[in-house]
């Protein structure tokens, strides 16, 4: 039987209703040159049901013995794959299929053993990473682009052959192993003896909203303190790769210029990064924290300690001289005025983004003919009030008026209003009710300490009901 060009390899645990939307999307491309093969991590919802249903050769589904978390599921579902190369994909993430034939044809006609596809599909700012698709040559070119590179697994592709060819691979992806980028050292693997390639189209949906805030992390618990974002985390994994890159790139100057370049990154990854992600409400639905920003001393002294700390690291292996140093400090002096600059603009930034995320979860359920009234009823909730009389807080009455009593609003401006049901301000008695909801969510933790006050504890949030929907 003659060898397939493309194995499409997706990871997937608990997330049936996705996984059956990504594989039928990527099934109904009519093309006998790929397959694509499900490697589920013993979920205990309808996968495996809903996957069996689907009637098509080109499906090839595996199931794990026992559960082995998502860095080893990925490594199982890259390793199955046995087309000449194999691509791997997120459940949670979408592909724009209208771009599959041209990957295999560009495959079909490249000699290349790795690569990545996706917008993000760079390493360095350079020349030919303003190239749509690009070879990098093995050796330095190619070390430059994708040694020591963090990148998403949905995208990664790597031919069969050099995966092969690579011993103790499995080591990458366990946990053991500290680092969550376990295909970055794939790459750094093969970047000396093969070439790799940059596909920089957007054939995957891997930032949409709808992938992040409504659906909770392989990672997700809320008394963790390891979150990838978190600076302390991106400097133990930028060093966790740069002892890799000391022992195993050959050349000295290489080994410096990499590192400079990708500490680059990484210092504003762990400060200006850090600082939006911390308030980021999609962000802190999808790990499980309590969003808070960063004060602007914390990330000073983050940009001070990353930076002597690979002062230290070159030192100690003789990789330092004055040169360097005045590139290092260039590097964090112009990180602290982006930092000073940005600073500004975060709260104008994530309040924006806030509004817009809530309002386009919201659309998407709608749009997938769920409601919020419906989630309420299935809980047992029968009469409502809404605190807030603003542009939410009408949507949310509209919404819920035909399947819930709606028996009155709370707002600070109720004297000015008319409505068709009572207004009370918030000082006011008002009736019991079986639940309030805020329909003002960045004043939600002060208007619920405001009726806590008065003994009134039965809040929540408009964001949770939303949000609760798609969990």
């Amino acid at each position: 039987m003659k060898v397939k060009t493309l194995s499409i390899c997706i990871s997937t645990y608990n997330k049936s209703e996705k996984i059956m939307k990504l594989v039928n999307t990527i099934l109904a491309v009519h093309d006998e040159r790929f397959d694509v093969i499900v490697s589920d991590d013993c979920s205990d919802d309808d996968t495996i049901e809903k996957l069996s249903t689907i009637d098509d050769e080109r499906l090839r589904i595996f199931r794990n013995r026992q559960r082995v978390g998502a860095k080893k599921n990925w490594f199982y579902t890259i390793d199955r794959g046995d087309a000449k190369y194999i691509l791997h994909l997120l459940d949670r993430d979408m592909m724009n299929v209208e771009y599959l034939k041209d990957i295999i044809s560009t495959l079909e006609e490249s000699e290349v053993g790795y690569g990545y596809i996706g917008v993000y599909a760079s390493g360095l700012d350079n020349d030919k990473s303003r190239l749509s698709e690009c070879i990098y040559h093995k050796g330095a070119e190619a070390m430059m682009e994708f040694g020591c590179t963090f990148v998403h697994p949905t995208g990664f592709f790597v031919k069969r052959r050099c995966w092969n060819s690579i011993e103790s691979k499995i080591s990458f992806f366990s946990e053991s192993c500290e680092s969550i980028y376990p295909h970055s050292y794939i790459y750094m693997c093969l970047c000396e003896r093969e070439n790799g390639m940059a596909l920089r189209w957007k054939a995957f949906d891997t930032d949409n909203y709808s992938n992040i805030g409504r659906y909770k992390s392989a990672f997700y618990n809320e008394k963790k303190n390891d979150y990838w974002w978190l600076p302390q985390v991106r400097m133990k994994e930028f060093f966790h790769m740069s002892e890799y890159v000391w022992l195993y790139v050959l050349k000295k100057n290489i080994k410096v210029e990499l590192l400079l370049n990708r500490f680059r990154t990484s210092l504003r990854y762990a400060t200006i990064d850090y600082l939006f992600l911390s308030m980021d409400e999609k962000n802190s639905r999808h790990y499980g924290y309590k969003k808070a920003k960063v004060r602007m001393e914390e990330l000073v002294n983050i940009n001070q300690t990353f930076t002597d700390s690979l002062i230290r690291f070159l030192d100690v292996r003789e990789g330092l001289d004055e040169k360097i140093i005045d590139r290092l400090t260039n590097i964090a002096d112009r990180n602290i005025e982006s930092i000073k600059q940005q600073y500004d603009f975060s709260d104008r930034i994530m309040q924006l983004d806030k509004n817009l995320t809530l309002m386009d979860a919201w659309l998407g359920l709608r749009l997938q003919g769920m409601f919020l009234a419906d989630r309420l009823v299935e809980k047992g909730i029968k009469n409502v009030a809404i605190y807030g009389h603003g542009k939410i807080g009408k949507k949310l009455y509209q919404e819920l008026k035909e399947k819930i009593n709606v028996v009155f609003f709370i707002d600070r401006q109720a004297d000015r209003m008319r409505e068709d049901i009572p207004v009370f301000n918030i000082d006011d008695k008002f009736p019991l009710i079986e639940l309030i909801i805020i329909s003002l969510p960045d004043y939600f933790e002060e208007i619920k300490y405001q009726l806590s006050n008065r003994g009134i504890n039965n809040v929540i949030n408009i964001e949770d009901i939303v949000y609760d929907c798609y969990t």
